[in-house]
């Protein structure tokens, strides 16, 4: 929209003639840039509530325990997978060497015996 449109909307908007809205929006755009321009370089300030230092160390120690209990599971599953390994190696060592050389002796006996 052009700046024409815009000054005819506000005025049908607020019931006033275009040249009392024109003023209206020539004094409220005025104080704005003035605003605008005192406040130039300053920081913003942001009000933070009294409880928001509570609020912040309670989901601190809240999420501290979290990650401690998931330490412990993690751990937990590690030694029940090295727990496992053992039982696997064990395995092999008890059945697998046994089979691979009682395999490897059918083969010499077949193809190397005379």
């Amino acid at each position: 929209m052009r700046q024409a449109e815009w000054l005819s909307r506000i005025a049908e908007r607020s019931q006033l003639g275009e040249e009392e809205t024109e003023r209206v929006l020539e004094v409220l755009v005025e104080d704005l840039a003035a605003a605008l321009r005192e406040r130039r370089g300053k920081p913003l300030v942001v009000e933070v509530p009294p409880y928001f230092d509570r609020y912040v160390t309670a989901e601190i120690s809240r999420v501290s325990g979290q990650i401690s209990d998931l330490r412990e599971e993690v751990n937990r599953r590690f030694e029940e997978v090295d727990r496992r390994f053992d039982r696997i190696d064990r395995w092999f060592l008890s059945v697998g060497v046994p089979l691979i050389l009682g395999i490897l002796a059918i083969i010499v006996k077949v193809f190397f015996a005379p």
